[in-house]
């Protein structure tokens, strides 16, 4: 019994695949963005940005629920941003920018400050027509190979202005000349990609690719449908030419820059996917993060470059019931004491954090003398397709089936040797009436059956 319980309880915190999910911090804050930087030590700090409460600050020395409310509390902090800032001092310290929404209290739409020695916050807006912007949307840096940190540093203000920092005044770099809005930057440091929608056209999605030395944006807009917009980036660390954007309904991927879009990756109806993020240590692992039509969490991963996703979490067990979590606004990943962690910022649950840990996931089986695992499909009910995930211990002979609710076999999706770990199954139910549907696997000695229903 002892071990039935602990497994239940394992299944529960990991609900949908291995990989550690939990709260740890704001419960209750709408957070807007969240950044990890060093102090120009081996420490590592975080920031989050929120929507009534200014920012907080995190040592990843301290405890993952310990995090300190800075300057600015009451404000709405639109984005946070960062980057190297040389001084006099025989160090690089981290120059830290607050985007705002103004308020009767801080009527200025960027503050900055010097971190970790600066002890004043400065106004940083100087140049921005807050009559064309009512908030900075997105910051990236462009730092070419031969270029010291500070030169260069795009500005995202929203509607269809982009400003660059040149001679500490924002200037206008680039004004459509179609209706336009932008949502996000992104910057791999040697080119910046902006994104958005385009109102010209019907609500098309519209890019915009700067690379050194480039003096012009150049404009792309992907033929792949309309009312359609983008809402975050990503790129590879193994090769540049990879890239990822978030859309409404979609996560897309590029294979050359950017220039053309490929709308296969994800699709999910009714989810903005409003961050992605990229696994430094193994570009091939995929995160997109977003909120559904009523503002509920939706979050996915991949571990093959965008061909194959898997539903991660979709509610909250630490609850005295079960409870729903908000919608993610925003996600940053980074390499903490030698572990890729996420930092996952909701609309209204705090911060939750992923770590991907899969050999404490094994080590936990092993405990419990479990050498086969099965879990509840995703998703469920469904139409007309879901995913069937299985884990392996060791290396088996698998069969997974499918029987409609008098046992007639519908279809055998596996049915051949299989290497120890984690396997995802697609089954398609697109061509049978809606019912309840059983799934079987069988390992060696091993059987286990889910129930899941096709709702048309």
């Amino acid at each position: 019994m002892k071990q039935i319980f602990c497994l239940l309880f394992l299944i529960t915190q990991l609900h949908s695949a291995f990989g550690q999910i939990e709260q740890i911090a704001l419960r209750g804050e709408k957070v807007t963005s969240i950044i990890i930087i060093n102090d120009g030590s081996s420490s590592k700090f975080s920031f989050a940005g929120t929507k009534s409460n200014g920012f907080f600050m995190h040592s990843f020395n301290d405890d993952d629920t310990t995090w300190i409310n800075g300057f600015f509390r009451s404000s709405y902090i639109s984005t946070l941003f960062s980057k190297p800032h040389i001084t006099t001092l025989p160090v690089i310290l981290n120059r830290i920018y607050f985007c705002f929404i103004p308020d009767s209290i801080h009527q200025h739409l960027i503050y900055f400050n010097d971190f970790p020695i600066g002890s004043s916050i400065n106004p940083g807006d100087n140049g921005l027509n807050k009559n064309e912007i009512s908030s900075v949307i997105s910051m990236a840096m462009l730092q070419p190979l031969d270029f010291v940190p500070t030169q260069i540093l795009y500005c995202c203000a929203g509607n269809n202005f982009i400003y660059i920092w040149k001679d500490s005044v924002w200037e206008k770099s680039w004004n459509g000349n179609e209706p336009a809005s932008i949502n996000v930057l992104y910057s791999n440091g040697q080119t910046i990609w902006a994104g958005g929608t385009d109102s010209s056209k019907t609500n098309s999605l519209l890019f915009l690719k700067y690379t050194f030395p480039d003096t012009s944006w150049t404009e792309i807009h992907p033929s792949i449908g309309t009312a359609l917009t983008c809402y975050s980036i990503a790129g590879s660390y193994s090769n540049p030419q990879v890239m990822y954007a978030g859309i409404n309904g979609e996560v897309i991927k590029s294979m050359d820059g950017g220039l053309n879009w490929d709308t296969t990756s994800l699709k999910v109806n009714g989810v903005d996917f409003t961050s992605i993020v990229v696994n430094p240590l193994n570009s091939k692992q995929v995160f997109a993060g977003g909120k559904d039509k009523n503002n509920l969490y939706v979050l996915y991963k991949s571990d093959d470059e965008g061909l194959n996703w898997e539903y991660l979490m979709s509610t909250y067990q630490n609850c005295s019931t079960r409870c729903l979590i908000s919608g993610i606004n925003t996600m940053t990943g980074a390499v903490v004491n030698n572990e890729f962690i996420i930092l996952i910022g909701t609309d209204g649950d705090g911060i939750f954090k992923y770590s991907d840990n899969p050999s404490s996931v094994e080590q936990e089986l092993e405990n419990m003398n479990d050498k086969y695992f099965l879990y509840q499909n995703y998703p469920n009910p469904f139409n007309p397709s879901t995913r069937i995930k299985f884990y392996l211990l060791e290396n088996a002979v698998v069969k997974l089936q499918v029987f409609d609710i008098l046992g007639n076999e519908i279809k055998t999706l596996v049915n051949e040797f299989k290497s120890k770990g984690s396997h995802t199954i697609n089954f398609d139910g697109s061509k049978l009436p809606s019912g309840i549907y059983f799934y079987r696997l069988r390992a060696n000695e091993f059987a286990s059956t889910g129930k899941m229903i096709l709702l048309k």
